[in-house]
């Protein structure tokens, strides 16, 4: 009986609930004056029979299916085209952002062109810019190293090269640096190649078997040889470096002269622990046991050990000039050669090979090598004298802006930025990797 009262209860309130309102959503075909009826979408409110509230449920509408309602879909008959929907280049706005092609950042499929000043086929990455349609000048292959020599594109010109006893480094013009030579796991191979950092270098320089790097930040990188700790280089920041046997100099940014590497007993002869501690530098060089420094004034500096032969010393510090003014130093075994103001060379320590008895002409680069010396004109012409083991004194014919010569090897940059090498090729030292000259 209590059963039947609730249902004839729930049944009235129901019907009450019904009766409150008309207007609601319905979908239906009718006719009115004897016209043809159409679809359309109706909101009809609900009651709550509970609460006695009237709730309106808003339709979604979605005619294309993607997803997305107006008004935030700008097209709802297209699916390809909604506020999610990628931006492209066709003339239509995508996306309903109210922009257009490159109007939009959102544009995903623009097309990235270049500026091939050297017409190499390579575009200048400096020069990148994008939209939609490529313009007539441009290209849209990028990566040229450097787009005024035709010869280079993807692979970027030498800049400087150094020389070690079994090995050879060089920059490229994006200041990466790669080694040739030694590489068999054998005791000569000390990491020359395989040790090379990663980075941005101006500057290299070799010693016999370790190379040291002063990146473009100012700080500096060595590898190779480091039994001494030659290629431990300290912290800071550096205008210059230079490598030698067992030890390592560098000048920095305030100008005063730091070694390192501390040989074993038999070796120390001041080399690293006599640099100069007072004075301002612009340059530095490191042999085998000796170094050199040149002041702010020009002036030079050497200290080390004087190599002794049968007769006496050699003289590689002491001999040193002690007048003029001076742009370059570089030091070997033996003996040193410096170049002045004037571009005119003076060497000095042992000469037995004839190896610092320099050619009265003008240079503008030196370089001394164990037994050799070369000078560069300013024609570009290399220059050797000293002794000849292995070709070392005869370099090729061409036109250069930087070489170096070690002990029975040598190599330069050419005018066009391809890197040769000449002399012994021992370990494959004198085999310049990558891009060869044309013939």
């Amino acid at each position: 009986m209590r059963c039947s009262l609730l249902l004839i209860t729930l049944a009235a309130c129901r019907t009450a609930g019904s009766n409150e309102t008309t207007a609601g959503t319905a979908t239906g075909v009718g006719t009115t004056g004897g016209g043809s009826g159409g679809t359309g979408t109706v909101t009809q409110p609900t009651t709550s029979w509970k609460t006695g509230t009237t709730t309106t449920t808003e339709p979604v509408i979605d005619d294309d299916g993607d997803g997305h309602s107006p008004p935030e879909d700008c097209d709802d008959d297209d699916p390809e085209i909604h506020p999610a929907a990628p931006e492209l280049c066709d003339d239509i706005d995508n996306n309903c952002d109210d922009l257009i092609d490159e109007d939009d950042p959102a544009l995903s499929d623009a097309k990235t062109w270049y500026e091939d000043r050297d017409g190499d086929g390579y575009g200048d990455p400096a020069t990148a810019e994008s939209g939609c349609e490529v313009p007539a000048d441009r290209i849209e292959q990028g990566g040229d190293c450097v787009d005024y020599l035709a010869d280079w594109n993807a692979e970027c010109p030498w800049t400087e090269v150094v020389v070690g006893s079994l090995h050879s480094c060089g920059i490229r013009l994006d200041g990466a640096v790669e080694c040739w030579g030694v590489s068999d796991g054998s005791s000569s191979d000390e990491g020359q190649i395989s040790g090379v950092p990663a980075g941005t270098y101006q500057k290299l320089t070799s010693g016999y078997e370790h190379i040291c790097a002063l990146g473009t930040d100012g700080e500096l990188a060595c590898w190779g040889n480091d039994e001494f700790g030659q290629s431990s280089p300290p912290s800071g920041s550096y205008i210059d470096v230079g490598a030698g046997m067992y030890h390592s100099c560098a000048v920095a940014e305030d100008g005063s002269v730091a070694c390192w590497g501390t040989p074993s007993e038999g070796f120390d002869a001041g080399q690293a622990s006599g640099a100069p501690s007072s004075g301002s530098y612009t340059a530095v060089n490191a042999s085998w046991y000796h170094s050199c420094a040149i002041d702010t004034a020009g002036a030079l500096a050497c200290w080390g050990m004087e190599d002794v032969n049968t007769t006496g010393s050699y003289g590689q510090v002491s001999d040193a000039p002690t007048s003029g003014v001076f742009v370059q130093v570089d030091s070997a075994y033996h003996h040193a050669c410096a170049l002045d103001e004037d571009g005119a060379v003076v060497c000095w320590g042992r000469d037995d090979d004839g190896q610092a008895a320099a050619p009265e002409e003008a240079f503008e680069q030196v370089a001394t090598g164990t037994y050799v010396s070369c000078g560069l004109d300013d024609i570009g012409i290399v220059t050797c004298w000293g002794r000849d083991k292995s070709g070392e004194t005869l370099p090729p014919d061409g036109e250069f802006v930087q070489f170096d010569v070690g002990h029975d090897h040598g190599c330069a940059v050419r005018s066009d930025g391809y890197a040769v090498c000449w002399g012994g090729d021992e370990f494959g030292k004198t085999t310049v990797p990558g891009q060869q000259p044309p013939e």
